[in-house]
């Protein structure tokens, strides 16, 4: 009674929410699943606002035979349901009837649907991209107009086999893992509401561009891979200058490489190609590369800032450079006397560094003063600066007699703001003194005098620089020359060869330097008869190991001292026995 009130009502009233059970049922598919023997139904849900719905009753024939029921379902938000079959060759189709009308007596019957055994026509990539902002994989293809089509899935391709990486529900899709540094092929195939899948498409790959930087040449070639997939396309090469947009294009279409030479007004340069698909249309670009076209910065300053003597053995040179600049190695140069600059030194830059020392050990520094300059160049080898010459300063001397020296050098040259003060030190017991000096370059001393009670007195020249615009205050030391007490000298006048005591003609003395002395002896007609630089053996008065005779013989003895000063000798000897 109630029912039949609730039909009355909505008749007479036809109120918008008055619907009950007043269509058939609709079947959206019949699914296979071949690996469990499985059947899968799929309905629409049904209306049922007057509350007329009893139950929902599937059949099913075999191979066109009678209906058969399977199943009856009572809840009416059920609209999908599994069963196993057991002969998977047989031609299976299935209706669903509805209880009932409103009514309550009508039934309503579903078309009759078969099992879903036929796949989503194929599709095709459009293209294969790389997004222009993020650089990824960007992957498109049309829409698959076979019915029930639920999704699409995507392949990487490689020797022959697709392996599997994602699902999309769209008709493209951006792959953030696959980035210019990994370009692939990749495949798609759809797939509908039964799993049924489409033929995986045709592989398809998109450009990779590389490039390199001459930096000496100012060029940039560029290398790329064919677009994979189309046969029938236009190439173009598109570039950005400074970051004004892709605006220049370069038809490319028979090339793999081009050279592009650099502008002076170039300081960033991008570059993509573009691959068009003359058939339809579609496009996809590379992925993008980019240049920084760096120049030269020159440094604002390259400054030798010193050349000194270090422990009276080497020379070290300091060099100050604005640190940055973009230099990419440093060539020290030295020269002495009449000599060509030759290359003695080269340095890599290094980072964040103003400062470079160099140690000369292959010097003379006792007779040579050297001098230095520097060249910057960059990685092509041009040169970008050259610095300022600096010279080392050599201290020599001059022998007046056996006490009177003169002390010689030159004044350091190279400083920027020239020398401010110079000092001579000496050395006694092992301390330097210091006392300054007016610019004369030289020095008178008496050896006596000075050393007094010490064996020994040492000299060098200490030169100050004036503060440079560098900021630099360097002291600048010669070599050190160091001299001996004068020694004293003796030459017997007589001797008797057959004597146990003065049977040997040699030089007596101290502060000799025995490798750089001489002695010759000669008879009474001016013949010598003995020469030699064993000055400590001397003479033993014999010619072919036989003696001499008695009587009056002469010599000369050539001597220097440890002071490096030369001394001459002659006299007569009296030979008895």
């Amino acid at each position: 009674m109630i029912k039949f009130f609730n039909l009355f009502f909505c008749f007479i009233i036809s109120f918008p929410f008055c619907f009950g059970l007043d269509k058939n049922p609709e079947i959206k598919r019949v699914c296979l699943d071949y690996s469990t023997s499985t059947i899968t139904i799929s309905w629409q849900s049904i209306n049922d606002t007057c509350n007329s719905f009893q139950k929902n009753v599937i059949y099913s024939s075999e191979n066109e035979g009678q209906w058969v029921k399977i199943l009856e379902i009572f809840n009416k938000n059920i609209n999908e349901i599994s069963y196993s079959i057991g002969n998977l060759t047989s031609v299976w189709k299935y209706k669903i009837v509805s209880y009932t009308s409103c009514n309550n007596i009508d039934s309503f019957t579903s078309a009759a649907v078969y099992i879903d055994k036929t796949p989503p026509s194929n599709i095709y990539i459009d293209s294969v991209s790389f997004d222009m902002n993020s650089q990824n994989i960007i992957i498109g293809w049309s829409v698959n107009t076979s019915p029930d089509i639920k999704g699409y899935k995507i392949y990487k391709y490689y020797n022959s086999v697709n392996d599997f990486i994602s699902y999309s529900y769209t008709t493209f899709i951006k792959l953030p893992f696959y980035t210019s540094t990994n370009p692939e092929h990749f495949t798609v195939a759809s797939f509908d509401s039964c799993n049924l899948y489409s033929l995986i498409s045709p592989p398809q790959k998109a450009v990779y561009l590389s490039g390199k930087y001459d930096t000496c040449k100012k060029s940039i070639t560029l290398n790329w891979s064919n677009y994979e997939g189309w046969q029938n396309k236009k190439v173009f090469l598109i570039l950005n200058r400074n970051k004004n947009g892709f605006k220049d294009i370069i038809d490319v279409s028979n090339l793999n490489s081009y050279n592009l030479n650099i502008l002076s007004s170039d300081k960033y340069v991008s570059f993509l190609i573009r691959t068009i698909n003359n058939d339809n249309g579609y496009t996809s670009s590379s992925n993008i590369i980019n240049f920084n076209i760096k120049t030269d910065s020159i440094p604002s300053f390259m400054y030798l800032s010193n050349v000194t003597v270090e422990e009276n053995s080497f020379l070290k040179i300091s060099l100050e450079i604005d640190a940055g600049s973009t230099f990419d190695s440093l060539f020290v140069f030295k020269q002495f006397s009449s000599s060509k600059p030759e290359i003695f030194a080269t340095l890599i830059k290094q980072s964040n560094s103003s400062h470079y020392e160099f140690l000369d050990y292959d010097v003379a520094i006792n007779s040579e003063s050297y001098q230095y300059f520097a060249k910057c160049i960059n990685v092509c080898k041009d040169t970008l600066k050259i610095s300022n010459k600096g010279k080392s300063i050599l201290l020599k001397h001059s022998y007046q007699n056996d006490e009177n020296y003169t002390l010689i050098w030159n004044a350091y040259s190279g400083w920027q703001a020239g020398v401010k003060e110079q000092y001579i030190q000496n050395k006694l017991n092992n301390t330097w003194n210091t006392s300054t000096i007016s610019p004369v370059n030289n020095f008178k001393f008496n050896l006596d005098n000075l050393i007094q009670n010490q064996d020994s007195i040492c000299f060098r020249i200490l030169d100050v620089e004036n503060k440079s615009i560098y900021n630099t205050e360097n002291h600048s030391f010669s070599n050190a020359l160091c001299f001996k007490k004068q020694g004293q000298y003796f030459f017997p006048h007589s001797i008797n060869p057959l004597s146990n005591i003065n049977n040997v003609f040699k030089i007596y003395g101290n502060n000799l330097d025995i490798l750089e002395s001489k002695l010759e002896i000669f008879n009474r007609w001016g013949a010598k008869i003995f020469d030699s630089n064993d000055i400590i053996s001397g003479w033993n008065f014999k010619i072919n190991d036989k003696p001499i005779n008695l009587g009056t013989y002469f010599f000369k003895a050539y001597l220097k001292d440890q002071n490096n000063n030369s001394h001459y000798f002659n006299g007569t000897i009296i030979v008895i026995y």
